[in-house]
């Protein structure tokens, strides 16, 4: 089983050891590869409250792409 975390690059694999991103909202961000909407918003622990609402991470790449094009789904 191939984890989406093989494929992030140098920059971005630091970020995965350190903190930990989870799924929030549901997919509403479009992947640049396939241009389906199918792309989480991802918790930012780094994060300040603010009174207009959270402010989510978002890949440039779903899973999916991320696995079969073997690229970073962050950059």
């Amino acid at each position: 089983m191939t984890n989406h975390n093989d494929y992030l690059c140098e920059i971005h694999k630091i970020y995965a050891d350190t903190m930990i991103y989870f799924p929030l909202c549901p997919p509403r961000y479009k992947c640049k590869t396939c241009k389906n909407k199918n792309i989480s918003g991802y918790t930012n622990p780094e994060h300040v409250s603010n009174p207009f609402g959270y402010c989510y991470l978002c890949p440039s790449l779903c899973i999916t792409c991320s696995l079969k094009d073997k690229k970073c789904m962050w950059c």
